[in-house]
């Protein structure tokens, strides 16, 4: 298990240090290039001025961020409880094949 997911570890490590931050970071595109961008950023909804200035600690400070995490993984939580304990559930009434052909994640079964 580490040695398949020591590739996407070392990958993410490299993209973080090796991609530019922001627009006039970037270091491969020209002047024209980085006009074009910032046109097409600035035709998309919701591209503010406020939008841009976005600050981690403000966000979590803000009810709404912990609510909406909190809902999140609620949902989540009974979505793999869910499918990972009705294939249980199916087996133990004899219906094998139909716990394996309706619910394919069957890799997470014993």
């Amino acid at each position: 298990m580490i040695i398949e997911g020591l590739p996407s570890f070392v990958l993410g490590i490299v993209a973080f240090l090796a991609l530019p931050n922001s627009l006039d970071t970037a270091y491969f595109l020209d002047a024209g290039d980085k006009a074009l961008v910032q046109a097409r950023r600035d035709a998309e909804y919701g591209q503010t001025a406020s939008a841009q200035n976005f600050n981690w600690k403000d966000a979590l400070k803000d009810r709404k961020v912990w609510l909406m995490a909190s809902g999140q993984f609620g949902i989540d939580t009974m979505l793999y409880g869910t499918v990972l304990s009705l294939m249980i559930i199916i087996e133990s009434w004899g219906l094998m094949l139909a716990s394996r052909v309706c619910y394919l994640p069957s890799n997470y079964h014993k």
